[in-house]
């Protein structure tokens, strides 16, 4: 231990000198006389425009207007005809009917309300245990002259994951491991409910 605390102060020692050394070889090369030199900063104005325009010429401000690739997004306002639910048998690939909820213009087409429209059925995720629930994804809304406008409409079943997660955790805490036992409940299923409009953004 002594051999290193010797060797610590030794390399200190070493390297304080050398940068005494260092400084003053620095010094021997710069002039007594050495100042900073400082900057100022000079802004040049231009009169040239404010000399040669007319007094009252007002030049219009553009930052307002809105760019002419923005495209504002539409709303479809459909329900099923029928009920349908991940519990029963519905599969994807499959095609279910809506109806428009209420008129709905598109590519300069106007689509009447009561107007049937077809939609796929994109994805589904069935419920699972801890209370996670079903999803399901409907796409591809296609209207009887086969105008296909883009959107989807994402459902979700009852999530009873968040009270049951906590309540699971708890109970593990006071007896070991006795959480499990809330382990066999399950998600709620997603449903499409005919007396329910749903709102899809089409672009």
């Amino acid at each position: 231990m002594k051999r290193f605390f010797g060797i610590f102060i030794l390399l200190n020692f070493i390297i304080t000198n050398l940068s005494f050394a260092y400084e003053d070889e620095i010094k021997k090369h710069l002039k007594n006389d050495f100042k900073l030199t400082t900057y100022r900063t000079i802004y040049v104005r231009d009169t040239f425009v404010e000399e040669t325009l007319p007094k009252n010429l007002k030049i219009k401000d553009n930052t307002n207007i809105k760019n002419s690739t923005y495209t504002e997004s539409l709303i479809l306002k459909v329900y099923p005809k029928t009920f349908h639910t991940t519990k029963k048998d519905i599969n994807e690939g499959e095609y279910i009917d809506f109806i428009l909820a209420e008129d709905f213009i598109y590519k300069n087409k106007q689509y009447k309300k009561g107007s049937s429209i077809k939609a796929r059925i994109e994805n589904i995720n069935q419920n699972g245990v801890y209370g996670l629930p079903s999803e399901l994804v409907v796409g591809n809304f296609t209207f009887a002259d086969n105008t296909k406008p883009e959107g989807e409409i994402n459902i979700r079943g009852a999530d009873r994951s968040l009270w049951i997660y906590p309540i699971s955790s708890l109970s593990s805490l006071i007896i070991y491991k006795s959480g499990v036992i809330f382990m066999p409940i399950r998600g709620g299923h997603a449903k499409l409910k005919p007396n329910k409009i749903y709102e899809i953004k089409v672009y």
